[in-house]
């Protein structure tokens, strides 16, 4: 509903109630990822992580996340890490050749806008 400054608003406050679910910050992150709020969106992500250390698929978010941070060898280190426990995803493997990309500058960094579309 493009509502995303409401959202992230109601997400934080899940935030700090909800403290073992890693859906309600990995969906805060997307939603500063919308309002283009670089420290928010890595904060969420990371927490996101912590509460699923061993989930490929946030550790590809929090990687795209990295990336366009700027953070370019912790990017690199987190998507190797989720290729390792995961080979074939999809997703993962395409986020891994846009760090890759990015590195070698056949790329331009992302921006969040390109990273959610």
């Amino acid at each position: 509903m493009e509502r995303h400054e409401e959202a992230l608003q109601q997400l934080e406050t899940a935030f700090h109630i909800e403290k073992e679910n890693h859906s309600i910050p990995l969906e805060a992150s997307l939603e500063a990822m919308h309002l283009n709020d670089i420290s928010k969106a890595l904060f969420y992500s990371e927490e996101s992580l912590k509460r699923k250390p061993d989930s490929f698929a946030l550790m590809g978010n929090h990687a795209m996340n990295l990336l366009v941070a700027g953070k370019d060898n912790e990017a690199k280190e987190m998507i190797e890490k989720a290729i390792q426990l995961n080979p074939q995803d999809a997703v993962n493997k395409n986020i891994a050749a846009v760090v890759k990309d990015v590195l070698s500058g056949n790329r331009v960094r992302p921006g969040f806008k390109d990273a959610i579309n």
